[in-house]
């Protein structure tokens, strides 16, 4: 026969003790049915298993050797038992190590509260070993959805937020804004603007189908020359950090305010009681002749004392309150649409709205007696209102991107002047009602869009006149318009304190761990609705991560039991 034809030689067979624990389990329990019917002997069903007697006896014995009641012993000692140990070890690694920052002590704490790491190889070594290939799968399957989702996602413009963190090293972190999926997280030695468009450019290539239209930051001057030199993009400031440059500057000298007044009250509460002691004390003894002192007129003193103090307190901690407050309300007034009364705001109402935010400030910097004395006060609220023109600057961009959005749904004249009076400012609120400070904003925002909607559906209005198709068309083009309007990067924030808690745990974010903590964030994580990042970004569904590292992993192995050790002692006993 030729060569090809001639038969392929079996592999020789396989030592019973590399067989897979599940098989293995199977056959102990083929065994022990058979030895129930007692019509044959161990060394006829060991042969007809193909395991020899002694290692078959073997399995039995250390499978006896737990702590575990009949009922689980006979679930952990089947298949089934065995692939959810599998998937308990992998739930337990991923649950607390990868995704809450717990080292591996933890996971073996576990197994063995739970009373099973008789039952899985739970030693701190097997565990880290265990880890790693996670971690090198989860990276690897990562890459892997990131090109299949790319190939079959929709053109899209997102804005970007971007910031820096220095964990262990300096990295450049970038997400898209809307959905929270990270484009960039990469270790780099500068931030300047040409780094920043290079780390961009070389991510973007990644996701044909999207576009970068605009970016929110800080007023750092790499993100400042990134986008409006290096990218050629719309560049937003990030209302946080207005915010917070006021609060930092302002902050201190309000509570030295506060604590001083209430220092001066505590020292005039202890002067009224030592006059009220001295006076109880001054009724309690013999006296000679002569004035006794005036002790009422000494304790209306330190009466009007104290409560002259006490209104200083009064007064500085309203000056405080008014102070938090309208940093608050700079943030309320940062919207394209009015949060009380529905109405959309052009560019030049936003700007005149912001500098009443900023006249308020100032007023209460000046009443707390702060705007003319403290140079750090005055100049924080001053830098803060320079990046006012910044604000301004985006929301004018959001209007024409707004404009040239809904010119291309080609509707009639009257109809967009309706999307642009009434749909859009109702759906605007509808997002502005879901991330409301409080309950009582959620409720009132709410409230005011059930109104709107009402308005919405009234007979005559050209929603009721559009057929479905329609709808769609114009409520997916509004839905983006109001995505566009960011106004923080306050999500690259949460991110860079979940890699802090990585980091303060492992002191060292190395290429890989940082790979498989972008895929979960990307692809794990869940908001309410229980859409991950990825698939917000890309429109479509993608694999589970988990039960892909649980298919990857191996059947987890017995523990070694091993008798503890005892250590004699270094001197006997007399």
């Amino acid at each position: 026969p030729e060569p090809a034809q001639l038969p392929v030689a079996a592999p020789p067979p396989r030592s019973p003790r590399q067989a897979p624990r599940a098989g293995r389990c199977a056959k102990v329990l083929d065994f022990e049915a058979a030895r129930r019917e007692r019509k044959r002997t161990q060394k006829e069903i060991a042969d007809e298993l193909g395991v020899r007697r002694t290692t078959l006896l073997g399995w039995v014995g250390r499978a006896a050797r737990n702590s575990l009641t009949p009922a689980q012993k006979a679930f952990f000692e089947s298949p089934d038992g065995v692939q959810f140990l599998r998937l308990l070890l992998v739930a337990a690694l991923f649950v607390m190590n990868l995704r809450g920052g717990l080292g591996v002590a933890m996971v073996r704490a576990f197994f063995t509260f739970t009373g099973l790491h008789t039952l899985v190889a739970c030693s701190e070594t097997s565990l880290r070993k265990t880890r790693k290939a996670l971690i090198a799968a989860a990276g690897a399957w990562g890459d892997a959805q990131d090109a299949a989702l790319a190939k079959g996602m929709a053109p899209k413009e997102i804005i970007g937020a971007f910031d820096e963190n220095f964990h262990d090293a300096m990295m450049l972190v970038a997400m898209d804004a809307e959905s929270d999926f990270v484009l960039v997280e990469k270790v780099s030695e500068r931030r300047d603007g040409k780094t920043w468009a290079t780390v961009m450019r070389e991510a973007l290539t990644r996701w044909p189908a999207v576009k970068l239209i605009g970016l929110i930051g800080d007023e750092a001057k790499g993100l400042i020359r990134c986008a409006l030199v290096e990218l050629n993009l719309l560049k937003g400031s990030d209302l946080f950090h207005v915010q917070h440059e006021i609060c930092r500057g302002v902050s201190g000298a309000i509570g030295r305010m506060v604590r001083a007044a209430e220092k001066s009250r505590d020292k005039a509460r202890a002067a009224l009681d030592a006059v009220r002691r001295a006076h109880a004390a001054y009724l309690t003894q013999t006296h000679g002749p002569g004035r006794p002192p005036n002790w009422e007129a000494r304790e209306k003193a330190a009466e009007l004392a104290l409560e002259e103090a006490e209104q200083h307190v009064v007064d500085a901690s309203a000056h405080r309150e008014a102070m938090r407050s309208s940093v608050r309300e700079l943030g309320l007034r940062d919207h394209p649409v009015d949060l009380r009364t529905g109405a959309l705001l052009s560019a030049e109402t936003v700007e005149s709205r912001l500098l009443e935010g900023f006249d308020a400030i100032w007023s209460c910097a000046a009443g707390a007696g702060l705007g003319d004395t403290n140079a750090r006060v005055i100049e924080a609220i001053a830098k803060a209102q320079r990046v006012l023109p910044s604000l301004v600057g985006w929301a004018a961009a959001w209007f024409e991107l707004v404009h040239k959005r809904l010119g291309a749904l080609k509707l009639l004249e009257d109809e967009q002047q309706w999307v642009l009076s009434s749909l859009l400012p109702a759906t605007y609120l509808r997002r502005a009602s879901r991330r409301a400070a409080d309950a009582a904003a959620r409720e009132t925002l709410r409230e005011l869009v059930e109104q709107k909607v009402a308005a919405l559906t009234a007979q005559g209005s050209p929603w009721c006149a559009w057929d479905a198709a329609t709808r769609a068309r114009v409520m997916s083009a509004v839905e983006g318009c109001v995505d566009l309007f960011v106004r923080t990067s306050s999500n690259v924030e949460g991110r860079n304190g979940q890699l802090s808690l990585h980091h303060h745990h492992t002191h060292r974010l190395t290429p890989d761990l940082l790979k498989a903590l972008t895929v979960i964030h990307n692809d794990v994580l869940t908001r309410p609705d229980g859409t991950t990042a990825a698939e917000r970004f890309t429109g479509q569904k993608h694999d589970d991560l988990v039960a892909h590292l649980v298919a990857l992993t191996p059947q987890p192995a017995r523990s070694r039991m091993r008798k503890c050790r005892e250590r004699p002692p270094m001197l006997a006993a007399a």
